[in-house]
């Protein structure tokens, strides 16, 4: 009986430390939020809506800001995969939404890269022409800092029934530019912070990179595990070359939130700048504008039925994918295989860091899969990057560790 009445005092004592760590928190959270709904809309919440639909989605666009702040799947009530219920909280400055573009620019030979952000610090948009494939479009200059060297126009389109978002970069300037880095947030409801479990389940999801180049893409799951799930995917020359944290936006962060994060077509500067201490998972590119040149980016938003049907609807939507048996972390005491289906031929297959790994082609499968055996040769990260007929590269991260023997013998 007094052994009961310990252990029973222990674990009132255990709910007690716990509840101590997340009230303040949760309250601080609480005042963050309603600070952040006290402050004035720069977005343009008070000058309304344009509700548009694709095949899949309904769609509601901000007039003012062109900001994306409804993307509903059709066919599942009222759930959204952004955070609209958010919306009046998240109306002001440095707080990111589907629309939304990061920049750094430097003349061409210059060392300094200076950054731009459409979020920092908004000015409402200039509309442009729409209709036909187009749904809402914009020249967005104004919207950054006024020394920005580019014109930044931005697209909202119906492509075959599928959502586009495209971005289209002027060099306005006289000089050269090189973008060092091109980042397009990518904003879905993740923010549990005062939802019960049921209420989160109902809402909210959870998203997961492939960060593969021209192969990349981004899925969005409902919490719930229920389909539809979103994929994110690249529209045009719009390679996933990195992930990188908003580190900037205002939106409160803690154990029910973890940030937002901003797919990266471009990553030079961020890897000059703030990666020195650590290796990308791609190589870092940048690109260079003339006076007068043009570059487009963009992404699409598709719908897979389920999780299970993701490998399907890729390759329906003409996306290389890749599977790994029996995955990505490969004892150097086993053979691998790699399997990839894309409707264009294998024309290199390039590992990093040099022999790092082996890989040679193996026998396609009866569904005309094709398929490479791979082996590890050296520890440590490695990267092979295929690269297809049509110019299209897609990358795939391994980690090679020590023969299974040897790893359960330190163990």
């Amino acid at each position: 009986m007094n052994i009961m009445k310990k252990l029973l005092k222990k674990k009132k004592l255990w709910v007690a430390l716990i509840v101590a760590l997340l009230v303040p928190g949760s309250v601080a959270a609480q005042n963050r939020w309603q600070a952040l709904a006290a402050e004035e809309s720069t977005i343009g919440l008070d000058k309304g809506f344009i509700e548009a639909e694709t095949q899949g989605f309904n769609l509601k666009i901000l007039k003012e800001s062109q900001l994306l702040t409804a993307l509903q799947p059709k066919g599942s009530g009222e759930f959204d995969f952004t955070p609209s219920d958010r919306l009046e909280s998240r109306k002001s400055n440095r707080l990111y939404h589907l629309g939304d573009l990061n920049l750094r620019i430097r003349i061409v030979d210059t060392p300094e890269w200076k950054r731009y952000s459409s979020a920092a610090g908004r000015s409402p948009v200039t509309p442009l022409a729409a209709g036909g494939t187009t749904i809402a479009a914009a020249d967005m200059t104004p919207t950054f800092p006024q020394d920005i060297p580019l014109k930044v126009e931005r697209y909202w389109e119906n492509r075959e029934g599928d959502l586009v978002l495209r971005f289209r970069l002027t060099n306005s300037s006289a000089a050269p530019l090189e973008i060092g880095s091109l980042g397009i947030p990518m904003i879905f409801n993740n923010i549990l912070d005062g939802k019960n479990l049921e209420q989160a389940h109902a809402v909210c999801s959870f998203y997961d990179p492939y960060i593969g180049q021209d192969a990349g893409y981004l899925q969005v799951v409902r919490l719930d595990g229920h389909g539809p799930v979103l994929l994110v995917l690249p529209y045009g020359e719009t390679p996933f070359e990195a992930y990188n944290p908003l580190l900037d936006d205002r939106t409160p962060r803690g154990i029910t939130f973890e940030g937002f994060y901003e797919w990266m077509a471009l990553s030079r500067a961020h890897a000059e700048e703030d990666w020195t201490a650590a290796e990308p998972w791609n190589h870092p590119r940048s690109v260079r504008l003339n006076p007068g040149q043009s570059r487009e980016f963009g992404v699409k938003f598709v719908l897979s039925e389920s999780l299970r049907e993701i490998e399907n609807t890729l390759i329906r939507h003409k996306r290389p994918v890749a599977v790994g048996i029996p995955g990505y972390v490969v004892p150097m005491n086993v053979e691998a295989s790699l399997f990839l289906n894309y409707g264009s031929e294998v024309v290199s297959l390039d590992v990093h860091p040099g022999g790092a790994l082996s890989v040679k082609a193996g026998k396609p499968t009866a569904g005309g899969w094709k398929r490479f055996e791979v082996s590890g040769r050296e520890w440590g990260r490695a990267r092979l990057t295929v690269t297809y007929a049509d110019g299209l590269r897609q990358t795939i991260q391994y980690k090679v560790i020590k023969p299974e023997e040897e790893i359960i013998g330190d163990m």
